[in-house]
C-alpha cells in the first residue's frame, strides 16, 4: 500500500510537471504566435520527458516524433530549430544529435536531448505577455459586438424614420 501511494505521488508530480509546461508552451505560442505545427511538436517533445528527469529534457528520437505526428523528419528538425530560434529549447543533444538516457539502479544518471530549461525561465514573461494578448483579444471581441449593435440600432432607426 505504502508503494502505491510513492506511486500516485509520483505520477501526480509528473502530471503537474507536464501540466504546468503545456500551459508555459500555450503561453509561449499565444505571446510569440507560434504556428500550429511548431506547437504540436513540442508538445510531443513535452510527452517523452522521463517522469523522473532531473531538468525538463525529451529524450525523444527525431525518427519517432515524425512518425507520431505523421510529417517527415525534416519537418521535425526545422520545427526544433524554430524552437531554438526563439529561445524556447535548447539542444541539448550529444554529438550527431544523439537523444539518450542513461541509467543506473534505475536511476537517471545523465540525459541528452532537447531542453525546454529557456522556456521554463521565461515563464513569467510568456504568462505576462499572453495575458496581455487575451485581453487584447477580448477587447476586440467586445468591440465588434458594441458595433454590430450599433449598425442594428442605425439600420432600426433608419428604417423607422424613412417609412414616416
Amino acid at each position: 500500500m505504502h508503494k502505491s501511494k510513492n506511486t500516485d505521488a509520483s505520477v501526480s508530480s509528473r502530471h503537474t510537471d507536464l501540466k504546468s509546461l503545456y500551459k508555459m508552451l500555450r503561453d509561449a505560442a499565444l505571446y510569440l504566435q507560434l504556428p500550429d505545427g511548431v506547437v504540436r511538436t513540442a508538445e510531443m517533445l513535452i510527452r517523452y520527458i522521463p517522469s523522473d528527469a532531473p531538468r525538463p529534457i525529451s529524450p525523444a528520437r527525431v525518427q519517432d516524433l515524425a512518425d507520431d505526428r505523421g510529417v517527415g523528419v525534416r519537418t521535425i528538425y526545422q520545427h526544433i530549430q524554430r524552437l531554438v530560434a526563439l529561445d524556447l529549447v535548447q539542444d541539448a543533444t550529444v554529438g550527431g544529435g544523439h537523444r539518450t538516457i542513461r541509467r543506473r539502479s534505475g536511476a537517471i544518471v545523465s540525459i541528452a536531448g532537447i531542453d525546454f530549461s529557456p522556456m521554463c525561465a521565461r515563464a513569467t514573461e510568456f504568462r505576462t505577455g499572453a495575458a496581455l494578448q487575451r485581453a487584447e483579444r477580448d477587447e476586440c471581441i467586445a468591440l465588434r459586438t458594441e458595433i454590430s449593435h450599433l449598425r442594428r440600432r442605425a439600420t432600426l432607426l433608419a428604417g423607422s424614420t424613412s417609412s414616416a
